[in-house]
């Protein structure tokens, strides 16, 4: 029998790592219609239950793809999809997040702007301290399920020995220490700042060996890797799997003399056969039921958890035209401005910090410029910019501002004079000031 994690799953229990991957799909395409923002969700069927809840909790049940022509229903993977149509501040996204699309006019022109925030109501502190109460609960369910399944082995004891001595403890700091490395590994840029190519793969590079370095510093000073080990493992990361019963042997206090490789083979596939098909998602089930309704933190949990699972957002806003000013890539030829994301959304603020989602267009009123200021000078950001401060204006604010356009109007009247806009807007920015 060779030595794989296959044959050490127990351990991988004890840890909580589900070595189970595939790749869960999120795709969002919003398309404009007026003062209404049309939302179509698409989602694996396979994301978290707690996941699901929160999309229909937001935008009602699912509904039944249809089928596309020529496709195989059995090599497409089944997707719930979901559809709202939303406007104004505030509204839920789905994902744990709220919303915005709302249209403001002014006598400049208007100006349409979208912003969708994730994580930013996360309460950290709380979830952290839920966290430990999480993984008491899933060492007590695997403590349970040994002295059922191995009552009448022999290494018994030295096993709960080291599940309450060790494994307990620096499962809870492995997983405030992977929390803290998945979180940091999200303020880095997807790509390099000048587009693809050797800067996105020196970023990746760069943090696997911080994986490592963590990984090592935390096996060797906690006594699970021996110097020699550890120095190996700075050479060949795969020495650490190759050694797993060597270090599974030591940990249990196995006199290593004779065949102990025949005992550990031995544990290893009992171990093997006394965990069923489906434990790890026992062991969901336990964590969420003992953390109490806390959505984001099981979806962090599920998501770090299995650490062979990838996650892949999509958000696509369709337009007409180019944005003025938006955080995300707009794509002239297919029309879109896109985001993208890489963990579960409802997870966002645990798994990587809060974000905001933002775009913005503006609609000159070309009559109205070329009456007050004889061309049109407004555009972009700036009436952006204009069109907002004026919805936020008092009335009396807003009164001054049209005496003031008005008398740009008067000063030009029946002449070719044209306003400058930064003159314009300096007079009009300082009235609408909070």
């Amino acid at each position: 029998m060779q030595y794989t994690s296959r044959s050490f799953t127990a351990l991988g229990c004890l840890l909580s790592l589900v070595l189970t991957g595939c790749q869960l799909d999120y795709d969002v395409t919003m398309t404009i219609s007026g003062d209404v923002l049309h939302r179509d969700v698409a989602v694996s069927s396979d994301i978290e239950d707690v996941e699901l809840d929160a999309i229909r909790h937001a935008m009602g049940p699912h509904y039944a793809p249809r089928s596309r022509r020529g496709s195989d229903p059995g090599l497409t993977p089944p997707r719930y999809l979901f559809a709202s149509d939303v406007s104004g501040a505030g509204w839920p996204d789905g994902f744990g997040g709220q919303g915005l699309w709302t249209t403001h006019a002014s006598p400049l022109g208007t100006a349409s702007c979208f912003m969708e925030c994730l994580g930013g109501d996360v309460t950290a502190v709380d979830d952290v301290l839920a966290l430990q109460k999480g993984i008491d609960a899933i060492v007590n369910r695997i403590r349970r399920h040994l002295r059922t399944e191995l009552a009448d082995d022999p290494l018994l004891p030295d096993m709960l020995r080291l599940l309450n001595d060790r494994i307990h403890s620096d499962a809870a700091d492995a997983a405030m220490l992977g929390w803290a490395l998945v979180f940091s590994s999200q303020m880095l840029p997807g790509e390099d700042v000048t587009g693809g190519g050797p800067g996105d793969d020196r970023l990746k590079s760069y943090f696997q060996e911080r994986l490592l370095s963590a990984a090592l510093a935390f096996l060797w000073q906690r006594g699970w890797l021996t110097a020699d080990e550890a120095t190996m493992a700075a050479l060949d990361p795969d020495s650490i799997e190759a050694g797993l019963p060597r270090i599974a042997a030591r940990a249990l206090g196995l006199r290593m003399t004779g065949d102990w490789n025949a005992q550990v083979r031995a544990l290893g596939s009992r171990l093997e056969d006394s965990f069923p098909e489906g434990f790890s998602d026992e062991l969901q089930a336990t964590f969420t039921a003992a953390i109490g309704s806390r959505p984001r933190l099981a979806a962090a949990w599920a998501a770090t958890s299995s650490i062979l699972t990838s996650h892949e957002v999509t958000v696509q806003l369709k337009a007409s035209s180019r944005p003025a000013s938006t955080n995300g890539i707009w794509s002239q030829e297919r029309g879109v401005v896109e985001w993208s994301l890489d963990t579960p959304p409802l997870a966002v603020g645990l798994t990587a910090p809060p974000l905001c989602w933002t775009a913005s267009w503006a609609h000159p009123d070309e009559a109205a410029q070329q009456r007050i200021l004889g061309h049109v000078c407004i555009d972009g950001t700036q009436l952006v910019e204009f069109a907002t401060r004026w919805s936020m204006a008092t009335p009396s604010q807003q009164d001054e501002v049209r005496d003031t356009l008005e008398s740009f109007a008067a000063a030009r009247s029946g002449t070719p004079l044209k306003a400058e806009a930064d003159h314009v807007l300096s007079e009009c920015m300082h009235t609408l000031a909070p």
